[in-house]
């Protein structure tokens, strides 16, 4: 597209060119022609040197329109290229293709920032994990201790004036339960 936009300005530049200097061109054609036949005439014979001395001025002006024209021609070539260039450089796929390497970056450092976090709190988790672990009535079951219920499984048995001489009970071990009773008592 920058391609196409690009040669439409030029083939305008050079038409617009080709054009003015055409129209200077019949332009002068048309004064000398108008010159030449006034001064053709016997009674501007004498008016010929000075007719010559203008016609001079005349091609020194068309001299200069023609340079004039061609260093606006330049100056707008300039322009062109310079509009160009800029344009060339916010083309719209660098600057997609940038953002979009920036994106990444982001988006690794996030995965990066992420896992580190889930890393911490895992370590977290384990180790308050552990702690609970070792505080579980479970843990204590598995160092040779064991809980004792009432027989209905309600209420922790803690002291043996809770419980009477006959009384069922449920064992409960690191491995499986127990059903027992109370056969007698010792006091503490």
């Amino acid at each position: 597209m920058l391609d196409e936009l690009r040669s439409e300005l030029t083939a305008r530049i050079a038409a617009q060119d080709s054009r003015l200097a055409a129209a200077v061109r019949l332009r002068l054609t048309r004064v000398r022609a108008r010159v030449e036949a006034v001064t053709s005439h016997r009674v501007f014979t004498a008016e010929r040197g000075r007719i010559r001395s203008h016609a001079q001025r005349v091609d020194e002006i068309v001299r200069r329109a023609e340079t004039g024209l061609a260093r606006g021609f330049e100056r707008s070539r300039d322009r062109f290229r310079r509009d160009r260039d800029r344009l060339e450089a916010f083309r719209w796929d660098r600057q997609v293709a940038a953002r979009r390497e920036r994106l990444f970056r982001q988006r690794d450092r996030l995965r990066a920032r992420f896992q580190a976090a889930m890393e911490t709190r895992r370590s977290s988790l384990g180790r308050l994990a552990a702690k609970l672990d070792g505080l579980s009535p479970l843990a204590v079951l598995s160092r040779g201790y064991a809980l004792v219920w009432d027989a209905d499984g309600r209420r922790l048995v803690r002291d043996s004036a809770d419980v009477a001489v006959g009384d069922p009970l449920r064992v409960r071990l690191p491995v499986g339960t127990l059903a027992a009773t109370v056969t007698g008592k010792e006091p503490a």
